[in-house]
């Protein structure tokens, strides 16, 4: 695609607006959105912090006993969203970690979407 716009990756680690902006992209479900929301300070933590975080949420949504199936059912899929998330931010983790190695180096990496 010459001429294309080209897309930069955003640093979310320097951009707690674009964390959000992201996910709002990923058409998630809204009460997945919910339980991301309540995580205290997530979009100024580090990717890491993040996926800790998300796989947090997912394992107190898991069933630990026998509950109503139509809540389990529900909070399977908000895991599967959330680890969907957590693949997410880890991918972004390791884009940044790879230019920031190419930078060392004094190569750029280009990103194209």
């Amino acid at each position: 695609m010459e001429g294309g716009p080209k897309k930069e990756v955003i640093d979310l680690q320097e951009n707690a607006e674009g964390v959000w902006e992201l996910l709002a992209n990923m058409n998630l479900s809204p009460e997945t959105l919910n339980k991301i929301g309540e995580i205290d300070g997530f979009g100024a933590m580090t990717y890491q912090e993040q996926i800790s975080s998300l796989h947090g949420v997912a394992d107190e949504l898991s069933p630990k006993n026998e509950g109503e199936i139509l809540e389990k059912n529900k909070n399977k899929f908000i895991c599967r969203e959330l680890d969907k998330v957590a693949q997410m931010l880890a991918a972004y983790q390791q884009i940044q970690d790879s230019t920031a190695l190419l930078d060392s180096f004094g190569t750029r990496l280009d990103v194209r979407a």
